[in-house]
């Protein structure tokens, strides 16, 4: 296990941000807002971060790019977000980040077998890149508990799916 933090849960600010990681002693750093607040990853200042992340020898353990958040019902929405997920990728090549965090959509228990393809097709995409796709899951989610989470993943089997 890595000691790492979500940032933006004290602040946006990417010095700031280095300073606590550092003052704290975590080993590593988990972004989703980075800058402003509509600088959501991977649309930040990128070269800005990847010069201070090496100043400070900080590795990113995983990014939370907003990905499944809204209901697995909005298919053309998450399917868009597959379609943009490439680009995530990318960032995550870019910076040396192995971890892409998603959601488990916002929607009932009874809609996982949706959700499932979801994520199996953006650990399909993931797999080839080395990036493992990071499921959490939260009382408002279709993986609302611990064995709901276990159901899902265990309907979006994929190698490079963890939770």
């Amino acid at each position: 296990m890595i000691p790492t933090w979500l940032t933006d849960s004290v602040t946006p600010d990417l010095d700031r941000a280095l300073h606590y990681t550092l003052l704290w002693g975590l080993e590593a750093l988990e972004l989703r807002m980075v800058g402003r607040h509509e600088e959501r990853v991977p649309f930040v200042n990128e070269a800005r971060l990847r010069r201070r992340l090496e100043e400070n020898e900080m590795p990113v353990a995983a990014i939370d790019p907003g990905l499944f958040m809204g209901s697995v019902e909005d298919r053309s929405a998450w399917m868009n977000e597959l379609t943009a997920f490439a680009e995530t990728l990318d960032f995550c090549r870019r910076i040396a980040c192995p971890r892409v965090i998603a959601s488990g959509f916002a929607s009932s228990v009874e809609r996982q077998a949706e959700a499932a393809e979801a994520l199996r097709r953006a650990a399909d995409l993931a797999g080839p890149s080395g990036v493992q796709l990071i499921v959490f899951h939260a009382p408002d989610t279709c993986a609302p508990d611990t064995p709901a989470l276990a159901s899902l993943l265990g309907m979006a089997d994929h190698p490079a799916r963890r939770c």
